[in-house]
């Protein structure tokens, strides 16, 4: 589907990207890192590289990282109790 989103110019948006696999997000790099000029790599398909159509897009979006909440935190917080987990702030 991406290949064919690619060749066509459609947008692609690629939710929880934290989640996948290395292997995958090392085989998009060339699609979400403009200083490497866009394009993506399929030596197996026989295509060598896949330049993307002018009009596509890609919206990778990930969720932040979610701790653990300490037992004391519970204690004190009560709308951190309801879900026990609590959002990493910078």
């Amino acid at each position: 589907l991406l290949v064919c989103a690619m060749r066509s110019g459609a947008w692609v948006v690629l939710d929880e990207i934290n989640l996948a696999p290395n292997d995958i997000l090392q085989r998009i790099q060339g699609l979400i890192e403009p200083s490497l000029g866009m394009q993506l790599a399929l030596p197996e398909s026989g295509d060598g590289h896949v330049v993307p159509h002018r009009e596509f897009r890609i919206f990778a979006c990930m969720n932040p990282p979610r701790l653990p909440v300490p037992p004391a935190a519970v204690a004190t917080d009560d709308s951190s109790s309801q879900t026990g987990m609590v959002t990493e702030s910078a």
